[in-house]
């Protein structure tokens, strides 16, 4: 009887090894590719998906949620004028158990067309098909015209953008309170002015209150696609006022 149990116990201990060897394969599958979350239609505001980032120089570069939690990296990858020669200018990594769904560059090159892919990495190291590639241009950001002296009740804003062979075609103004929470927001305006240092000009809808201050700032967009989404943008610096008495 020895034998034979010795023999069941060595094909007990074989099928084990054979088992978690099985378990212990990495995925061969890779991820799929990433999807984009597109600028939102034109004069929502704020602006949701790929956007320009608020009074700064950058893009905010977004992506959907990934429900695969096998994630470990999304690489971002551009090329400058002409949709060749991508490069890898980023990544974003897991960090405690979490993966954000978007990048922020900083390095984009203004008034200039530039092209974007993204890929992702699991933690078996595959890697996915590229994203869809996608086009954006940052524009300069709006010139605000100061108040010399404290505007009425019924205040107009002017400004202009600069150079004047932008791609901005259209700009809305948001009107905030001293908190900076908006209470007006123009309609979209057509840009008319493209000569150097011609301005631009929208007055309040609803009076704003005589003593109080308030903020207001320019986004400038261009480049719409067939669903009517910006491919070009700028939002200005916020710029503070007080009406007056």
């Amino acid at each position: 009887m020895r034998p034979i149990i010795q023999t069941v116990f060595s094909f007990s201990i074989l099928a084990f090894l054979i088992y978690a060897c099985v378990t212990d394969v990495e995925d061969p599958t890779p991820p799929p590719a990433p999807e984009w979350v597109y600028p939102s239609e034109v004069g929502t505001i704020p602006p949701e998906g790929v956007r320009a980032v608020a009074g700064e120089d950058g893009i905010h570069l977004e992506w959907q949620p990934f429900s695969d939690n096998d994630i470990a990296e999304v690489r971002i990858y551009r090329a400058d004028s002409a949709a060749v020669d991508f490069e890898c200018i980023g990544n974003v990594r897991e960090q405690y158990a979490n993966i954000e769904n978007f990048y922020e560059d900083f390095s984009v090159p203004l008034d200039t067309v530039v092209y974007y892919y993204l890929r992702v990495v699991d933690k078996s190291d595959n890697r996915s098909k590229a994203s869809d590639t996608l086009q954006f241009t940052l524009l300069q950001k709006s010139n605000l015209d100061d108040f010399e002296e404290p505007p009425p009740s019924n205040t107009s804003f002017s400004w202009n953008i600069n150079p004047p062979e932008s791609s901005a075609g259209l700009y809305c103004i948001d009107v905030a309170d001293a908190s900076k929470n908006s209470i007006q927001t123009s309609p979209l305006i057509q840009r008319t002015g493209y000569a150097p240092q011609a301005f631009e000009g929208w007055t309040v809808t609803e009076p704003l209150t005589p003593g109080n201050q308030y903020f207001w700032r320019v986004y400038a967009f261009g480049l719409l696609d067939e669903q009517n989404r910006p491919h070009a943008m700028s939002i200005s610096g916020w710029r503070g006022f007080e009406v007056a008495e």
